[in-house]
């Protein structure tokens, strides 16, 4: 998973990403609607990937990976460093953890933010959001 991770967290440092930039790389297209784009994954750990353009843009405002698995946060506190937890405002709604993985010599950084399971040890979809400096 660090391996398709490192892949989307450069595809999106770029400035101005677009759906046509990232798409090829991510698996057929399932359905295009106005706003997102869902995604049948080439990664077979992946069971969808659902992209999410800025308003009024062609730009990718962020991409959704629902894991086919849990993923350990272990894992991914091994690969990005140290996290943040949002707990949600709403009752029912699970955790967050919150990575902020810094890419000085691109024009954004990319935040990874893991939905948790109940228990608060596994991620069950990844959300990786471009943030420009």
């Amino acid at each position: 998973m660090r391996d398709l991770l490192r892949t989307l967290i450069a595809a999106l440092t770029p400035q101005g990403v677009t759906l046509d930039d990232l798409l090829p790389g991510l698996g057929a297209v399932i359905e295009r609607y106005p706003d997102n784009t869902l995604v049948r994954p080439l990664d077979p750990r992946v069971s969808e990937i659902n992209v999410t353009r800025r308003y009024r843009s062609d730009q990718v405002s962020h991409v959704d990976l629902v894991l086919l698995e849990p993923l350990p946060l272990a894992e991914l506190e091994s690969a990005f460093g140290p996290y943040t937890v949002a707990v949600p405002d709403h009752p029912g709604q699970p955790n967050q953890a919150i990575f902020f993985v810094r890419q000085p010599s691109q024009p954004s950084d990319v935040a990874l933010i893991a939905t948790l399971d109940p228990a608060g040890a596994k991620a069950t979809v990844l959300t990786l959001r471009p943030d420009p400096h």
